[in-house]
C-alpha cells in the first residue's frame, strides 16, 4: 500500500508563499520596464500619465514650481489602478538635524498585467517650529508631509504628473519666444481691405479690394531677433552714423549682410562693435603692438 504524502505544515506553506511573492518583486525590480512593454502596461501608463486639468504653483528659492497635490496623485492612482490595486508603505524615516527637516523612504507597489512592480523614493519636509520657543510644533504632521512627498515621487515614477518635471530646452524656449513675438506682430497688422468693412459690389471696388489683399499677402512677416535671450520683434532704429531712422526691413537686410543672422537694432550694434574690436585686436597683434578699440557707427 502506497504511503500517503504528508500534508505541508501551515508554517511551511506561508513561508513558501512569502518567498514566492519576494521572488516576484525581486524579479520585477531587476527588470521594471519589461511590464510596460505589454499592452496592459502601455494602456495603464497612458491613464496614469495623462495631464491634469489644473495645477498649483509656488515659488521656492526663487524658482517657480508647478506641482499637483497629494489628493490629486491619490485620486489618479485610485482611478487608474483601483483602490485595492496599489499599496503605499513607509520603509524608513528619520530626522536630518543639520537640515532641520524630516525624511521618509517609501515604496509604492502595484500589479501591472501579471507583474508586481514597485517604486521607491525619498520625501522630506522642513520641521515647523514655534516662533516663541523654537520647539517643533508637530513632528508627526511633518512626517506626514514627508510621506506625501515620497508617495507623489513614487507615483511620478509610474507616470503620474511626470510631464511637470520636463525641462524646457534652449531651442524650445527660443521657438516659444519666436512664436509669441510673431503672434504679437500678426495681431498688430491691420486687416486686409474689406475684411471688416462693407463687401465691395462694383467692379472698381472689387479690383481695389483685390489689389489691397495682394499687397497685404506680399508683405512679409517681420522676423524676430535670433539671439536666444532676446527674441524681440525687429523694429525701426535710428542710425548714430547718419542720424537717419532705419526701417525694420533695412535693419534686417544690414544684419544679414554684416553677420549672416537677424539681430534687433541693439544687438546688431553690439555684434558689430564686438567684431570691430576683435578685428582691431587681430591687427594690433599682427603689427606687434596694442591697438585701440574701433567704434563702428550704426
Amino acid at each position: 500500500m502506497a504511503e500517503a504524502n504528508p500534508a505541508p505544515s501551515p508554517s511551511s506553506t506561508d513561508e513558501d508563499a512569502h518567498l514566492s511573492v519576494e521572488a516576484a518583486i525581486a524579479e520585477t525590480t531587476e527588470a521594471p520596464q519589461e511590464a510596460l512593454t505589454t499592452a496592459v502596461g502601455r494602456e495603464m501608463y497612458a491613464v496614469l500619465a495623462a495631464p491634469f486639468e489644473y495645477h498649483h504653483s509656488d515659488v521656492r528659492g526663487g524658482v517657480k514650481l508647478t506641482y499637483i497635490t497629494g489628493e490629486q496623485a491619490i485620486t489618479r492612482a485610485n482611478a487608474a489602478l483601483g483602490v485595492d490595486g496599489w499599496t503605499f508603505k513607509v520603509l524608513e524615516h528619520g530626522i536630518h538635524a543639520e537640515a532641520d527637516e524630516v525624511w521618509v523612504l517609501a515604496e509604492v507597489t502595484t500589479l501591472i498585467g501579471e507583474r508586481v512592480v514597485s517604486r521607491q523614493q525619498f520625501g522630506s519636509q522642513k520641521i515647523k517650529r514655534s516662533r516663541a520657543t523654537n520647539v517643533p510644533l508637530d513632528i508627526g504632521f511633518d512626517l506626514k508631509g514627508a510621506a506625501t512627498d515620497a508617495m507623489k515621487k513614487c507615483l511620478m515614477a509610474f507616470g503620474v504628473g511626470l510631464y511637470l518635471s520636463h525641462k524646457e530646452s534652449e531651442d524650445e524656449r527660443r521657438d516659444r519666444a519666436t512664436q509669441a513675438r510673431q503672434a504679437e506682430f500678426d495681431a498688430r497688422r491691420p486687416p486686409p481691405a474689406g475684411a471688416n468693412g462693407p463687401v465691395p459690389t462694383t467692379r472698381d471696388e472689387k479690383a481695389a479690394a483685390q489689389a489691397a489683399l495682394e499687397r497685404e499677402r506680399a508683405t512679409p512677416a517681420m522676423p524676430v531677433c535670433s539671439l536666444p535671450t532676446c527674441g524681440e520683434m525687429i523694429k525701426p532704429v535710428r542710425s548714430t552714423a547718419t542720424n537717419r531712422v532705419l526701417t525694420a526691413q533695412e535693419v534686417v537686410e544690414r544684419s544679414l549682410k554684416e553677420t549672416g543672422k537677424v539681430y534687433c537694432g541693439l544687438h546688431l550694434a553690439e555684434e558689430l562693435a564686438r567684431r570691430a574690436k576683435s578685428a582691431a585686436s587681430a591687427r594690433a597683434a599682427y603689427a606687434g603692438k596694442e591697438g585701440e578699440d574701433d567704434d563702428v557707427p550704426f
